[in-house]
Parts: C-alpha cells; structure tokens; sequence
C-alpha cells in the first residue's frame, strides 16, 4: 500500500510506502514535480494513475504509478482554470475538475493521459468534487456561494449535465469538502464559517440525485472529511482547532462524536487507508504527516508515534491512501 502527500508550497508530490503491520511511512522515492500550488491528489479506481490539481498554474498533472513500488512518473499536463480537486468515475473513465471552471476529462486507459471533453464556464470557487460510487451523478460544493451544485455524466462521452432542481443552498454554511459514503446512500459536508455546523450529513436519493437533509452536527470550522472503507465511521479534520474528530454513521446515515484527537498545526486533509487500520493527518503548518490506529470496533483514533516530518516549507494540503496495485 502507499500514500501520496502533496505539497502545497513545495510544489510536488510526496509517495511513502505503508507498513501494514505499523502503519509506518517511509518514503519511496525523492517528490516530484506538481505545478504551482497543488492542491489535491487523486488516483484511478484500478491504481494505476494519479492526478494533481494544482491551481496557481491552472494544471492537473498525471502520473503513472509503478506497480512494483507505487513511485510516481509524470505522464502528461493538462489545464483547467484554477484547478482546485479531482474526482475519478468508478470505471476509471472520466476524470472531473472543480476550480475557477469545470472541467471534463477522458483518462486513456493504455496511459492515464487526459483528452478535454470541454469545460462548463460561469463558476467560482469550486472548492470540492465528487462523484458518486454507484450512478452518473456528480456533486460540485461552491464555497463562494455557499451551494452544492448537481450534475449527471453521459456514460460515453462523460459530458456533465446540469440538474438545476437539486440545486442545494447551505443557507450560510461555507463548503469546503463533500465525501460519500460506499454505499452511495449518504453524505458528509464540512464547511468554514464561524458560528455554522461543523458537519453536515445528507442521504442521497437513489433516483435523482438530490441531497436531502439528515442532520448537523458541532459547530466549528473544518477542512476536510473522509468516510472509512467500511462505511461505519467518518474523520474530520479541523484545521483551525488543531484536531481530528471522528464519527460514528448510523444505519439511517446520522453521525455521533466517537472522540477528538489532536493534530499537528493545522490539519488539512485526512485520509484512511485501504485496510481501514490506519488514519494520516496532513499537518499544513508545522509540515508533518500524523499517524493514527484506528479502533475497528468504536472508530476512535489513537495517535501512534511523532508526527512525521517533512521538509520544511512543504505544507502538506492533501493526503490519500490507496491499497495493493493489480
């Protein structure tokens, strides 16, 4: 297993192997280069390609992963304005942009490199995308605006198509991520705004697409949410407060505090290994990765060991795990 670390100030891409007994990092090779500002790192259904959103260069930037050692090698760059987060469809087939403007994308399946399918212009501040594991929908939070904003995908050509009725108004609340769970049935919304939810939890109709309200939970400012594997609990990671918390889901998709853990200096983004043992923090301003055990039972975390620390000036913004490469 490996996970990826971009650094948002450094301008690359980190890869470290996972010890699936510890959950210990070691690096795999010195980071690469990512464009101007990364943001965020994805990587396709089957493991075999990774993408960076970088968005002071306008880049996503595509990479093959070596099977053997999950080092990274830079295939292709494509532009998209202001690129901010990525999202992969189940099949590996279309890739999507939130940023300045939408944009839309073919991965080809020999390379991973990526073929324009046209962008959607008109928007602002993107700051989230993601599509759902189940069906054509795909889901854009608008934190300038304060909407989450839903779209279904044509399976051929992977053209996005706007669904003004589930157009949602967060009445104030300020988006930063949106994350769905396994089963397609719920989602899981952290915002910015003082005073506003800490997290915002919806369940999906199957049939249109639309977010219906399950609930609020906290009050507080976070940046990020990941849900685990196995669809029991969700991570926060609370930027401002210097802490994770994490969550037990219901059957009915309804969230209960499960425990807080401390962070490094302002986590930015949190990310669950495939195994569902292991949580990583993204510590943006003391530049280290933290390492959790997680209790399979309670979901809780337990901090394991000194944060692992990075090179100075790396701030890392975004972290993802992915499991065994076929």
């Amino acid at each position: 297993t490996a996970l990826y670390a971009v650094g948002s100030n450094s301008g690359n891409i980190a890869a470290f192997s996972i010890d699936t007994l510890t959950g210990a990092l070691a690096a795999i090779d010195a980071p690469v280069a990512a464009g101007t500002r990364p943001q965020q790192v994805v990587v396709d259904p089957a493991g075999r390609f990774a993408y960076v959103a970088s968005d002071a260069s306008s880049q996503v930037i595509s990479y093959r992963i070596d099977s053997a050692t999950g080092a990274l090698a830079q295939t292709g760059v494509a532009t998209s304005i202001g690129a901010n987060a990525l999202a992969i469809d189940p099949t590996g087939t279309f890739l999507y942009v939130a940023g300045s403007e939408i944009g839309m994308f073919r991965i080809d399946p020999a390379t991973g490199v990526l073929s324009s399918s046209g962008t959607l212009t008109g928007h602002v501040s993107l700051s989230d995308v993601k599509v759902h594991p189940g069906s054509n929908f795909v889901y854009f939070s608008n934190q300038a605006l304060g909407t989450i904003s839903v779209y279904s995908f044509d399976r051929t050509t992977g053209v996005l198509t706007n669904i003004p009725a589930n157009l949602l108004d967060l009445g104030g609340s300020l988006p930063s991520c949106i994350e769905i769970d396994p089963s397609g049935q719920f989602a899981f919304l952290t915002q910015v705004r003082l005073g506003f939810p800490l997290i915002l939890a919806f369940r999906i109709d199957m049939v249109t697409g639309a977010l219906v309200a399950n609930g609020t939970l906290g009050t507080g400012r976070a940046e990020w949410v990941s849900v685990h594997p196995t669809g029991r609990f969700a991570y926060v990671a609370q930027y401002f407060d210097d802490s994770i918390s994490a969550f037990e889901i219901g059957a009915g998709g309804t969230l209960t505090l499960a425990g807080v853990s401390a962070a490094g200096d302002g986590p930015a983004s949190i990310a669950v290994d495939v195994t569902g043992q292991f949580a990583y923090a993204a510590n943006y301003n003391d530049d280290s990765i933290s390492l959790y055990i997680i209790d399979g039972t309670t979901g809780a975390l337990t901090t394991s060991g000194p944060a692992l620390a990075l090179p100075v000036g790396t701030t890392p913004g975004s972290v993802l795990a992915i499991g065994p490469r076929p």
